[in-house]
């Protein structure tokens, strides 16, 4: 009696954190594609805090073959408001990162380290 084919296992979903680059929120694929994260997203971007992520071009003449069709589960901070509200004080874009990991207390150690402001919440935070 032949054995019965087992189904194809699922792909797990993949993870990827949400970190600031130049002032901006990004989320990375494994492929090497991106997607920012915006308040008011166009289609080719996500909003900030959303949990869910797919690795495809927003239309089809869009990068037609540059894109793998990744899931991903987006983990973003906990305090990611706090996070964008200390970088904000920094006047380059350039200067504006954040990794996760990176604590709240080292950014606005690197504010006042620079001569940049901090939000009043944050002085002794």
């Amino acid at each position: 009696m032949p054995y019965p084919i087992p189904p194809r296992p699922r792909a797990a979903e993949a993870v990827s954190r949400a970190y600031v680059n130049h002032g901006r929120w990004v989320v990375d694929c494994e492929c090497g594609n991106a997607v920012e994260a915006v308040t008011d997203p166009l289609p080719y971007q996500i909003r900030i805090g959303q949990k869910k992520w797919r690795c495809e071009p927003w239309t089809p003449e869009a990068h037609p073959d540059g894109f793998c069709g990744s899931r991903y589960t987006v983990l973003w901070p906990r305090h990611a408001d706090r996070i964008m509200a200390i970088l904000k004080h920094r006047p380059r874009a350039s200067n504006q990162n954040w990794m996760p990991g990176e604590p709240l207390s080292l950014l606005v150690a690197e504010n006042l380290e620079h001569g940049c402001a901090v939000p009043d919440d944050e002085v002794g935070a």
